[in-house]
């Protein structure tokens, strides 16, 4: 029995002095294997020191404190303690862990070229289920965008079930327009991101962001506070970014956020002026490495740090810069909901703003819905909805450089670079107070296009308006002075105009241009020009080479009485101090003899004044069509003699009730 305690006494201790030992092999191999990883990062140029070791052998947690790791360009990452639990070895050389958290982390970002600096605290950061680098990944040349891509290729290189913050503070400061630091603290709070694999990830957002920034004394609307409530995105790739920061091409847009949305936005400026959004919803944001660069966002930033005058050469430099930031940028949609923007006088508020299908620099469609406004405690303008269609900018850009060497002044030139920037305007339930208390002018309905361009003149217009109210002033000339006369105080307007180039017959159609006015007036004009060769349209020299050549085509006029016939009637015979009745019998005497008189010039005349005659005796509808007997060139008829000019065209007229 002696024997046997005695040799169990021996394997117990010849036991726990093998797990004492085993223990005590694995932290010493932990620590050299954290030395390792630390003498890598010193052999990179880094400098990187760190504080105690442990290993729990059974939980298979290693614990590092006080890590400190400096890259040469002055970025600075600091951690009270990593702990790192469930750690194992993959294939391939990285490591897979449990749970990794890192407290009291801290990342320096200086940037001695933009002259500004970051800082980022995090209490706590926990990354669960991480499969990766044991160590930071290269972030390539010291070019002041080291630490983009050493994120963006570690992001890559990385696949984890969750990763979360409670809290992140952001320190900024960088300098402003007139040389003082300006310095912007951001809190974000409760930060998460799910299942993160090599880049992509399903989802990402935060609870709330606060922002203050301290800016220049002398400008108030520098220093703004604000919060942005609930931040979400999903099918998150970071990719493209990464292909930004590498320099590559990936042959077009690619996109790195499929939705994105938030609850709130607030921020308030140093001036008292205040913006508000109640949600605001995105899909589709792509960028297009090809196009987009870190060298042109760097020579953007560097023009707009300067604070001399930029020469012909910096300018041109800068709008290219600008261009292909704008071409380089995409998004399907972006909604902003509950809008209003306040000041000290004004107020203007929005049921939504969007914008639609921005690609190559153009902006598909911009959408303000129930916009309302208010100044000095008056109401202001309102409208239903409004639309710009096809917003480019780049026409825009150009003409700054334009007007930046010729001056302030704008000439026909420019005008029609800056008609490119849009393409169309759609307004309806528009309502704009007049002052002094006058009716306000009210639009129901209008749309204004124009485009099919040869050169810089677009040779499509089109207009369409509907329920146009406008006040009748009384010093205006006929037929509004006979409104006014008759006590209207506004009348409702419909206007529709549609005037092209058709290439193919080399003609210019005017089909129609419209008027009505209730209560008084419709009337209609359709017209054509003939022989009108592109060249026309290319240049001013061309313009008038081709002009002697271009001919009158059919003209046809229509025009129905909806009470401006009686108007004019009362209003002549009330100053006559006749019956209108006696005016009017007069007045058609009168047409059918001149008609009569004017019949060796055209044989066509007795029949249009006879059709006049009717129209006037009982008003209806008076349509009227000339056709050219021959070829009549524009200029010929633009010189000539009205009443001689009439001969080359057959006239018809009719008047139908």
């Amino acid at each position: 029995m002696k024997k046997l305690l005695v040799g169990l006494v021996a394997v117990a201790v010849l036991v726990g002095g093998g797990f004492l030992g085993l223990v005590q092999y694995s932290q010493a191999r932990a620590r050299a294997e954290v030395d390792r990883v630390f003498q890598e990062l010193r052999a990179a140029g880094r400098e990187a020191t760190h504080g105690p070791v442990g290993f729990d052998l059974y939980a298979r947690t290693l614990t590092v404190a006080d890590i400190r790791i400096a890259a040469r360009d002055g970025i600075v990452v600091t951690a009270a303690s990593l702990i790192v639990s469930g750690i194992a070895q993959t294939e391939g050389g990285d490591i897979a862990a449990r749970r990794i958290e890192a407290n009291a982390l801290s990342l320096s970002l200086p940037n001695a070229q933009a002259g500004s600096t970051a800082t980022y605290l995090v209490p706590s950061l926990v990354v669960t289920d991480y499969s990766g680098p044991p160590t930071l990944v290269s972030g390539g040349a010291n070019d002041g965008h080291t630490a983009l891509r050493l994120t963006l290729r570690q992001l890559a290189a990385t696949t984890a079930s969750r990763i979360s913050a409670p809290a992140v503070t952001a320190r900024l400061s960088m300098p402003g327009a007139d040389g003082a630091q300006i310095s912007t603290e951001i809190v974000y709070t409760n930060l998460s991101t799910e299942r993160l694999e090599h880049g992509r990830m399903a989802h990402t957002g935060f609870d709330r962001v606060t922002f203050v920034t301290a800016g220049s004394p002398g400008d108030p609307a520098s220093s703004m506070k604000g919060r942005l409530d609930g931040f979400s995105a999903s099918n998150v790739d970071t990719a493209p970014l990464r292909a930004l920061a590498e320099g590559e091409a990936m042959g077009g847009y690619a996109t790195f956020y499929e939705k994105v949305s938030a609850a709130a936005y607030v921020v308030e400026y140093g001036d008292g002026t205040t913006m508000q959004v109640g949600s605001a919803q995105g899909e589709g944001f792509a960028i297009d490495p090809g196009v987009l660069t870190l060298d042109r966002l760097d020579e953007m930033d560097m023009f707009g740090a300067s604070s001399t005058a930029l020469n012909r050469e910096d300018g041109l430099r800068r709008i290219g810069a600008s261009g292909d930031r704008l071409k380089g940028w995409a998004f399907a949609s972006m909604t902003l909901r509950d809008v209003a923007a306040r000041d000290e006088t004004a107020t203007m508020t929005a049921r939504s703003l969007t914008l639609s299908d921005f690609k190559d620099g153009r902006l598909g469609a911009f959408t303000v819905e129930g916009m309302g406004s208010e100044e000095d405690g008056e109401p202001g303008t309102t409208m239903d909805k409004g639309v710009l269609r096809g917003l480019t900018f780049l026409p825009l850009l150009e003409l700054s450089a334009t007007r930046g060497e010729a001056g302030d002044a704008l000439g026909v030139e420019a005008a029609l670079a800056l008609l490119r920037a849009i393409e169309g305007i759609e307004v309806s339930g528009l309502i704009v107070p007049q002052a002094h208390g006058g009716p306000p002018l009210k639009v129901k309905s209008l749309s204004l296009g124009w485009g099919q361009y040869i050169g810089l003149v677009p040779t499509s217009f089109a207009l369409a308006a509907t329920g146009l109210e406008v006040a009748v002033p009384s010093d205006e000339p006929m037929p509004l002075t006979l409104l006014a006369d008759a006590g209207l105080k506004t009348v409702a307007l419909d206007l529709d105009l549609a005037l092209g180039y058709d290439p193919a017959a080399q003609a210019i159609v005017l089909s129609p241009a419209s008027a009505r006015i209730d209560t008084a007036f419709a009337i209609s004009l359709e017209a054509r020009l003939a022989e009108v060769a592109r060249s026309a349209f290319e240049d001013p020299i061309s313009a008038l080479s081709a002009a002697p050549r271009i001919e009158v085509g059919p003209a046809k006029l229509t025009l129905t009485d909806l009470g401006i016939v009686g108007l004019l009637l009362k209003t002549r015979a009330d100053r006559l101090g006749i019956a209108p009745e006696d005016l009017r019998a007069e007045l058609v005497s009168t047409i059918r003899q001149q008609a009569a008189q004017l019949a060796p010039l055209s044989p066509d005349a007795p029949a249009l004044g006879e059709a006049i005659a009717a129209f006037l005796a009982k008003p209806g509808t008076l349509t009227v069509t000339l056709t050219p007997r021959e070829s009549v060139k524009l200029m010929d008829l633009i010189a000539g003699d009205p009443l001689l000019a009439i001969q080359d065209f057959s006239v018809t007229a009719i008047n139908t009730p």
